[in-house]
């Protein structure tokens, strides 16, 4: 049984709109230097994922390709960032979202290993 994730609006908010002012550093928000770091140095947890449909309140679907589907959020409008179809990857421990060369601190509804 799957479920929706809080809104965004439930979420903390941001000090700002964009992620190189952001003060908070957590799921959704920066990026710590330790967190790119570890998952720099863990490349075989890297999971490929094809991006969904937005769901609401920033939340937008990851299908994985073993099958499995999961919501992520960011504090940046992932709808805006992200293209239905998209080629993705998405660390299954440090929760950080590449695409292309950018890289995403991301809160994850659920576990990805």
């Amino acid at each position: 049984m799957s479920h929706l994730p809080l809104p965004a609006q439930q979420l903390s908010a941001c000090q700002s709109e964009h992620a190189m002012g952001c003060e908070k550093v957590g799921p959704g928000h920066a990026m710590h230097l330790i967190q790119q770091r570890v998952a720099s140095a863990t490349p075989s947890k890297w999971l490929d994922a094809v991006v969904g449909l937005p769901v609401g309140d920033g939340w937008v679907q990851l299908h994985l390709v073993d099958g499995a589907t999961t919501l992520i959020w960011h504090h940046e409008p992932l709808a805006q960032l992200l293209a239905a179809g998209e080629p993705v990857g998405i660390h299954g421990v440090y929760n950080v979202l590449a695409v292309g060369e950018r890289w995403l601190n991301v809160l994850v509804d659920g576990t990805l290993a």
